[in-house]
């Protein structure tokens, strides 16, 4: 199903609805949100009050128990659940565990005690009021003294575990009791909604014997909470619903028919034939009649003018279509030259490489752009010398591959002529400053390999430094001495330098597009990845080696966009008529 037939079957939702629907929807959060806080508040009151009724039961009855007669019972409560094998107490219904805890309970001073506790029940309208300590390793709750009535009493010794009731740990106990607040509060079939209190109990020393426990009613409590809730709810939403009513037919009226019209104008204005009204349509908004002195007449005016606008823009569209199109055919046409450019650049670079007994060569140029400002070059100046050359001019484009042309003509115009490296280089550079209005200069290695001997005499115009094999084959750094780059200043002198190519030794020439390769991440190549990369292969020909680089450094990059030329050269000598060993 296409866009258009999906916009016309999706069913509109009235705004005067939607705004209802959001006064309602935030008007009813926000109320019971406050009233959450007030219940939270008034819970909070209502629990203090409960709290401070059980602390005040518990103090009663520890003012009114024989405190000899309850520690003494609960040493020997204590001592008699420890000292029970787990197999007899885990049954404590069983006769053998009843035969043990039943004689607390025929003493004067346990049934003044359970009076004691029924009293404070019974007064207080307790659900429970007993005295406990815990079993931590077992997670129970051992009975000491118990306020129920005697259908329900627990006998000392005997344990609520999580079997068989609630057990809550010493943290949460210690946290109950030291709150001011804070109950555990459960719903149970039998008593109903309840709230469980604790309060340590000290013997006269202050040592913790225990904790009494108190179980408060709250079932009045909590059907008033949830009455109250419910009628608050309810009423709350009935005055929300009424007032976002209200408010909705209001807005229809002052905000809503004023954004229809808009609307209606809106939809006439996009139907509207759109060839022969394309730059005549200037009525749609202007006629509409919204008078409401505030930011929607304002925008119905800010309409009319885009209006305007609209059609005055479309009348210089038409003319700058025009334009558009004489330049792109002057940029196809000036794209078809740059290609021409670029093949005649390669034309002028070496591409039939010698197959010669005593060397092997191989060189590529991958310009950045249409064509670039890089070169290298070779070409016998007699029958023993080789003359080596790779350079690099400054920028790119067409300036850069002008200057590149006029470069290498007077380079290798001039060593052909006779004279040293440096004199040429010298040449080269009095020739490009004169009249080097465009400041434009460039890098040069050039380099003279006497074929019978494997002696090359160099000089280096501010190139990058070569790289040589060693006696083990691998790649070396050779730091020659530099010169600045030809074209920046006259008067320049340059200094030759020689190195001796064994049979088997390499020379990598290379411009700096190489090394300031970069990835995504702007990392760039370097000189060491390029070394590395070098000796990875380093018994690869010549022509292999190049195509080595050319990967390692496409794989370096990714997708990153070229920003430079990236030429390079490479010589491996075999000697003087010898033969290739590959």
């Amino acid at each position: 199903m296409s866009l258009e037939s999906k916009k016309k079957t999706t069913k509109k939702r009235p705004l005067q609805r939607v705004v209802f629907l959001a006064i309602f929807l935030g008007a009813s959060v926000f109320m019971l949100l406050l009233n959450t806080m007030f219940l939270i508040q008034s819970v909070h009151e209502f629990l203090r009050s409960f709290t401070r009724e059980a602390r005040h039961e518990a103090a009663y009855a520890i003012s009114m128990l024989d405190m000899d007669y309850i520690e003494d019972l609960f040493a020997k409560v204590r001592e008699t659940y420890n000292n029970t094998p787990e197999e007899i107490r885990h049954n404590q219904m069983g006769k053998e565990y009843q035969a043990l805890i039943h004689p607390f309970t025929t003493t004067p001073e346990y049934a003044e005690a359970r009076k004691v506790l029924r009293n404070c029940q019974e007064y207080a309208d307790l659900n429970n009021i007993g005295l406990f300590f815990l079993d931590e390793e077992n997670d129970r709750f051992v009975i000491v003294l118990d306020g129920d009535p005697p259908e329900r009493v627990a006998l000392p010794g005997e344990w609520i575990s999580k079997e068989n009731g609630v057990v809550y740990s010493k943290d949460e106990i210690m946290k109950i009791a030291s709150s001011e607040w804070f109950l555990k509060v459960a719903y149970a079939k039998q008593s109903g909604w309840a709230g469980e209190d604790f309060v340590e109990l000290k013997n006269r020393d202050g040592k913790l014997l225990g904790f009494i426990s108190i179980d408060i009613k709250m079932g009045s409590f909590m059907t008033h909470l949830i009455s109250y809730t419910r009628i608050y709810v309810i009423s709350s939403l009935i005055v929300v619903a009424l007032a976002a009513f209200l408010i909705s037919v209001y807005l229809k009226r002052r905000i809503i028919g004023p954004l229809d019209k808009l609307a209606d104008a809106a939809k006439n204005y996009i139907a509207r034939d759109k060839v022969s009204n394309l730059e005549t349509s200037t009525s749609f908004f202007s006629s509409l009649d919204i008078s409401t002195r505030d930011e929607l007449e304002d925008l119905k005016d800010i309409m009319a003018e885009m209006e305007a606008d609209v059609a005055r823009t479309m009348k210089r569209i038409r003319q700058v279509t025009t334009e558009q199109e004489r330049l792109k055919r002057q940029q196809e046409r000036i794209s078809t030259e740059l290609d021409i450019a670029k093949q005649i650049q390669i034309d002028t670079l070496p591409s039939v490489f010698p197959d010669r007994p005593e060397f092997d060569i191989y060189a590529s140029m991958r310009p950045a752009k249409e064509v670039g400002g890089d070169f290298y070059d070779f070409f016998l100046i007699d029958l023993d010398h080789l003359g080596l050359v790779i350079a690099d001019v400054s920028g790119k484009g067409v300036p850069a591959a002008l200057f590149m042309m006029i470069s290498k003509h007077i380079l290798k115009n001039k060593a052909l002529f006779g004279g040293t490296p440096a004199q040429v280089l010298t040449y080269v550079n009095t020739q490009l400053s004169e009249n080097n209005d465009n400041a434009m200069f460039v890098t040069i290695w050039f380099g003279i390999l006497t074929i019978s001997t494997g002696k090359v005499i160099a000089a280096s115009a501010g190139h990058e430094y070569p790289f040589i094999t060693d006696d083990n084959g691998e790649y070396r750094l050779y730091e020659d001495p530099h010169g600045i780059p030809c074209g920046v200043m006259e008067g320049m002198v340059y200094d030759d330098y020689s190195f001796q190519l064994k049979p088997g030794s390499q020379l990598f020439l290379y411009t700096d597009g190489v090394a300031e390769a970069s990835d995504s991440n702007k990392e760039l190549f370097g000189t060491e990845r390029t070394q590395a990369a070098l000796n990875i292969h380093k018994e690869l020909s010549p022509k292999e080696q190049i195509e080595n680089m050319s990967k390692e450094i496409n794989s370096f990059a990714g997708d990153c966009e070229q920003f430079d030329d990236i030429t390079m050269l490479c010589l491996r000598y075999h000697g003087p008529g010898s033969c290739r060993s590959r």
